[in-house]
């Protein structure tokens, strides 16, 4: 399987940006490796206005990134001439749909008595754990 890992920067434009933009959000066929390292094809799902919308956003982190590493205008040193994120518009993140409960809600599952040692009496602690700690993640390993 061929892979091409080096890009030269000048060919990042806003053509290439448009062309980009339209790739992720058609289907997509992608070779991957098994577990094996054997190459097999699958098929990707086009990307939503959030997903397109953090992958350009990344990827105009990055170049910005570049741009800060390798030019040196003081000294007269600018190999990446153009930022063409400067002029592209990069698709708004959509605003997320609001997954609050009300309180009363959080009162009857922290009530709730499930039966001792079952999963539903876990689900509940941990529940409660997680709205306790204002929902920083924990990551639980059963043995």
């Amino acid at each position: 399987m061929k892979r091409q890992s080096d890009m030269p920067i000048e060919q990042i434009t806003i053509d290439f940006l448009e062309r980009f933009e339209a790739f992720l959000r058609g289907p997509r066929i992608m070779t991957r490796l098994d577990r094996l390292g054997r190459p097999y094809k699958a098929k990707g799902k086009p990307l939503g206005d959030a997903s397109v919308h953090v992958c350009l956003r990344d990827f105009s982190g990055l170049f910005s990134a570049a741009i800060d590493h390798h030019n040196r205008p003081s000294i007269g040193l600018t190999p990446i001439k153009d930022n063409p994120f400067s002029d592209y518009s990069i698709v708004g993140a959509p605003e997320t749909k609001k997954r609050n409960i009300d309180a009363e809600k959080i009162i009857t599952i922290k009530n709730s008595r499930p039966r001792p040692a079952s999963r539903c009496e876990m689900a509940r602690d941990l529940f409660m754990l997680s709205f306790y700690l204002c929902g920083m993640r924990v990551n639980i390993v059963a043995s």
